[in-house]
């Protein structure tokens, strides 16, 4: 009888070789991070990242939310994302009125946000958009 090795790579067809079973590989929290960063990148895909580090998709977007939680090291905490704003038009108004006008211009469309906003809300929708 042959070895078992030799046997599980051996099929009952002639020619026809089922390769071994790949044993998992274990990732250090620095090359975690580091294929999360490179997946955050502009024009950078989850699935292009994942396939040039030999990791499934599925596993990179785990990591990623990891990454966001600030599990994956301080690098998330270290390097907060900003947005970029540009002050187009700024007027005071007087007359007792609380309130004004907050204008986001998005890849994606316009979001206008006007009277006394509460600070909470405002800082919900905004890391969403982060996201």
């Amino acid at each position: 009888m042959e070895n078992s090795s030799s046997a599980a790579a051996e099929s009952s067809f002639p020619g026809v070789t089922i390769p071994s079973k790949k044993t998992k590989q274990r990732r250090s929290v620095e090359e975690r991070r580091r294929m999360v960063e490179a997946s955050l990148a502009p024009g950078a895909t989850i699935a292009a990242v994942a396939a040039r580090h030999g990791v499934r998709a599925n596993q990179l977007s785990a990591w990623r939310k990891l990454y966001r939680e600030g599990h994956l090291g301080n690098a998330a905490k270290a390097a907060p994302r900003l947005l970029p704003v540009e002050v187009v038009k700024a007027a005071l108004r007087s007359g007792g009125r609380e309130g004004g006008c907050i204008e986001l211009e998005l890849a994606r469309g316009q979001m206008r946000i006007t009277g006394a906003v509460d600070a909470q809300a405002l800082h919900s929708v905004l890391e969403s958009l982060l996201r």
